[in-house]
């Protein structure tokens, strides 16, 4: 035993790159995919946040609670008045005749018509802060509209179709009744339950309905290719290491075994150098880039998972396997 341990002295660059190629998996997927699988969680997080279960897009308004004019893309919004940048995104504007009683929109009740909310993605992409001025275009005027930026509101990409990638985000703009009153538009509503009944007594109202389930398994979709990068990753690694390190292990347990060593330490010694040489910096890497991630949803706890789980697979399998060896040897 004592000669099997000493030998880990000559073995050293076999560990190290045992343990390198544990942490390269990780980091690499880390480098990778880090800042899309933040775009998701923060999507994710907003929506156990936010009160609502279906969004019905109409055609015209109806007497509903948490219903907005939806102008969507028909406003412009600028960073400044020169029109130098123009924000990618879909606006929701304030119904000064609506109830706004969701918990979450319950700010809305404050915003002046002077004043815009905006999601924390838009915010970020283009370092926009509380008491920030932003510029709107109306369709009925080409004179730009002075707004406050109010409140930042949660990480949103699109209430009617939340693609990460098209970097989209979300405005709820304050009352303007010039648009109100001069420009048909469609409305949007948030609703626990469903409005189908109420909304039967108006003739073609429904434009579309959306359902926050869907929209949250359609966000959660768009980031099934990095689990399965990261199960790619760590199963290379696991491989690599196995080559590097625990055949040679194996074979020269085997070895010890012929001189005297007890016939249970083929099973523990390689269960205990996985855990020592695969799990522990595993669970170290995860430990130091978690507090990188600004939220935690089921995406990420699922990315941080996979390598936890594929490693302690892979080391109660090889003590199964070693088991299953030894004892045949022994009957």
């Amino acid at each position: 035993m004592k000669i099997y341990l000493k030998g880990y002295i000559q073995r050293w660059k076999d560990i190290l790159l045992t343990v390198m190629s544990i942490l390269l998996a990780l980091l690499l997927s880390f480098a990778l995919f880090h800042g899309k699988l933040i775009e998701i969680s923060a999507q994710l997080e907003s929506y156990a946040q936010e009160d609502y279960s279906l969004i019905y897009v109409l055609n015209y308004a109806a007497p509903l609670e948490n219903e907005f004019i939806f102008p969507d893309t028909d406003v412009q919004v600028f960073l400044d008045e020169s029109k130098g940048t123009r924000l990618t995104v879909s606006g929701i504007m304030k119904d000064e005749q609506t109830p706004y009683n969701s918990e979450w929109l319950s700010f809305v009740n404050n915003l002046d018509s002077t004043e815009i909310a905006i999601s924390k993605n838009v915010a970020k992409k283009y370092e926009i802060g509380i008491g920030d001025s932003l510029y709107i275009e109306f369709p009925y005027s080409s004179d730009l509209q002075r707004y406050t930026v109010a409140d930042l509101i949660g990480v949103n990409y699109d209430y009617t179709r939340p693609n990460i990638d098209n970097d989209i985000g979300i405005v709820i703009i304050g009352f303007d009744e010039e648009y109100k009153t001069n420009v048909k538009s469609r409305y949007i509503a948030f609703s626990k339950d469903s409005e189908t009944e109420t909304l039967s007594a108006y003739p073609q109202i429904i434009n579309t309905v959306i359902n926050k389930a869907e929209s949250e398994r359609y966000v959660f979709g768009q980031g099934t290719h990095i689990l399965v990068f990261q199960t790619v990753f760590v199963l290379i690694a696991l491989a690599l290491s196995y080559v590097f390190f625990y055949v040679k292990s194996g074979k020269l347990l085997k070895r010890c075994y012929l001189k005297g060593l007890r016939k249970i330490a083929l099973v523990w010694i390689p269960f205990m150098e996985i855990i020592v040489f695969s799990l522990i910096p595993a669970l170290l890497t995860i430990w130091g880039i978690s507090h990188r991630m600004s939220s935690h949803s089921i995406i990420v706890k699922l990315y941080f998972m996979i390598p936890v789980v594929s490693i302690c697979i892979f080391c109660v399998g090889t003590a199964c396997v070693e088991m299953g060896i030894t004892r045949r040897k022994g009957g």
